[in-house]
């Protein structure tokens, strides 16, 4: 199980809670994580998760938690949550892949191009934090190259210490532009994990509407919108249907 200690620390001040109070609770829920006692793990977790916490980690921990307790619909959403935030950690998508293997529903999206697939690898490479930091670093690259354009006296030097100082600030503008595209989706919550055993999706939205479809516990689905407490939701397929809101949880 993940150590989520470090990853809480910047949150935990930057959200004025009380560092003490949420490692004690972090370090109660691991403890009995590790004695098997998952339900009071949870119960811990959620604890601090109520405070306003999100990290990518607790997160993760409360997926493992669940999947342990056989919950599977709740630990593909709690791996879907820390996916979400840190979409290129590669234990997060194991166990995200495991879980999903596991439920009933096998929606087959449409094929991805291949520029596509390689695009969206490159975006996960790093957090919104990580492409951040790059940004920060290929500024201060820019500054630094200014400064040498400035206090050289050689003409060649200050060609190349302004050309390598324009890629920098090149580098920094793209790498800003994708941590603000990583934060967008984030910050966006229109998809879903479907909670109910068993439902039927409508053609409208009303219990007496035309059963379309039926779906299980565990299948991820997009939210197109929502109407009097009905939501139309979307299959990786491009099958569409409408659904009470209450059978499934936003990611």
């Amino acid at each position: 199980m993940k150590r989520i200690l470090l990853y809480l620390f910047l949150s935990l001040v930057s959200l004025k809670i009380s560092a003490g109070a949420a490692a004690e609770l972090i370090d109660s829920a691991n403890t009995a994580f590790s004695k098997k006692d998952y339900q009071k793990a949870i119960t811990l977790y959620e604890k601090v998760r109520a405070q306003g916490l999100e990290a990518p980690a607790l997160y993760f921990n409360l997926g493992d938690a669940y999947f342990k307790k056989k919950n599977i619909p709740m630990a593909i959403l709690h791996f879907e949550r820390s996916k979400k935030l840190q979409p290129g950690d590669d234990d997060t998508g194991f166990n995200l892949k495991t879980a999903n293997a596991l439920i009933v529903d096998k929606v087959e999206g449409a094929q991805v191009h291949l520029l596509a697939t390689w695009e969206n690898r490159f975006y996960n490479q790093f957090s919104e934090k990580g492409w951040c930091i790059l940004s920060i670093v290929s500024f201060t690259g820019c500054l630094l190259f200014l400064l040498f354009y400035f206090i050289s006296n050689r003409v060649r030097t200050k060609q190349y210490a302004f050309t390598i100082a324009f890629l920098f600030l090149l580098a920094s503008s793209f790498n800003f532009m994708i941590a603000r595209k990583t934060n967008i989706t984030a910050l966006t919550h229109d998809e879903a994990i479907v909670m109910a055993p068993q439902i039927k999706a409508k053609g409208s939205p009303d219990d007496k509407g035309t059963d379309l479809f039926i779906l299980h516990e565990g299948t991820k689905v997009s939210v197109v919108r929502s109407s009097n407490g009905w939501s139309e939701v979307k299959l990786a397929n491009g099958n569409t249907g409408w659904l009470p809101a209450a059978a499934f949880e936003v990611i």
